[in-house]
């Protein structure tokens, strides 16, 4: 009988003794942001979406009044680089009224999807600039801080203008309409845009937009012979297709 007591407690023991040992713990996983959205953009484009580690230099500054003329009248800086702002014109928000004479969806295989704007100013309507509302569809904007004031801007659009033209050249609209436009100052590449500033100064993103009226006389002709000077970069990536200088005209609402 002892010795039977004895086999079972020498049993028992090693069981005792794994029960006691702490568990090992699970692995950690390192904190990833969220995933969303289908890829649209590639040069800047963090920047572009306020979502680069210096966008809250961006979307917390006070909007400063400008204009198209001042702000396309800025030196260009010579280089831009892929992850990293330009201050101050880039970490500053410049509210512009200004004329709104063309716009398109960048869509298409290689489109960004953002909402692509002339600006002209009512003073000097030889000088334009271009202004870009991302799509909350996409990579990175899903997921900036501003996701809604994008979808809000894009829908002020819609509503006044109707579905933005996705195909073929950028449309001028007939006629244009007075707009109060805040965004942020961004310097791009030179991909003959329609539109492009002559230092390829964009407000990129833009974070509101009023329409105030229509503007009489019928469209306005984008710019021609227009002389660039825009920033550089070792490796600016694959172009991407943008708008040219052609347009269409879009007609008058019924």
């Amino acid at each position: 009988m002892k010795r039977l007591w004895l086999a079972s407690l020498l049993l028992t023991l090693p069981r005792l003794a794994l029960a006691q040992e702490p568990s090992v713990p699970a692995p950690k996983r390192t904190a990833t942001g969220r995933a969303c959205g289908a890829h649209c953009g590639t040069e800047r484009w963090a920047i572009k979406t306020l979502t680069d580690a210096q966008s809250a230099a961006a979307i917390n500054s006070t909007p400063e009044q400008t204009s198209v003329s001042a702000l396309v009248a800025l030196p260009a800086p010579p280089r831009l680089p892929p992850d990293a702002r330009i201050p101050p014109t880039e970490t500053q928000q410049f509210t512009v009224q200004a004329l709104l004479i063309a716009w398109k969806e960048e869509s298409g295989p290689t489109g960004d999807r953002d909402f692509h704007l002339v600006l002209a100013d009512p003073a000097d309507r030889g000088k334009t600039m271009i202004a870009e509302i991302p799509s909350p569809t996409c990579a990175n904007a899903c997921a900036s801080a501003e996701v809604n004031v994008f979808a809000a801007a894009r829908q002020v659009l819609t509503n006044e203008l109707g579905p933005a033209p996705g195909s073929g050249p950028i449309v001028l609209l007939d006629p244009p309409r007075k707009v109060e436009v805040t965004g942020v100052g961004f310097f791009d590449f030179d991909h003959k845009q329609s539109g492009l500033a002559p230092n390829c100064i964009e407000l990129h993103p833009v974070l509101q937009i009023t329409v105030a009226d229509t503007e009489p006389g019928g469209a306005i002709a984008l710019p021609s012979g227009v002389s660039h000077r825009c920033g550089s970069a070792s490796a600016a990536g694959a172009s991407r297709s943008r708008s040219r200088s052609r347009a269409r005209r879009l007609p008058s609402p019924p």
